[in-house]
């Protein structure tokens, strides 16, 4: 279950840190002057900001499931 999480945690990585697209995948983004992250494959865009605090919901909600007991 570990190397399971460390891999998604990874894979945000890429998203956090504005390098893979959150739609399609694509590794072809750039950055906007008002800190969005836009997509040239699917020319949509995100906000970096937003992204991380989803992103931090996301890893909070995994982590508090992976740290109740196996019986309940």
């Amino acid at each position: 279950m570990v190397a399971g999480q460390n891999r998604i945690f990874g894979s945000a990585a890429n998203f956090l840190r504005g390098k893979k697209c959150v739609f399609c995948g694509s590794f072809k983004v750039s950055r906007t002057r008002r800190g969005y992250v836009k997509c040239r494959k699917c020319s949509k865009q995100k906000s970096l900001a937003k992204l991380r605090r989803e992103i931090a919901i996301i890893q909070g909600v995994l982590s508090a499931s992976t740290s109740l007991p196996v019986g309940t």
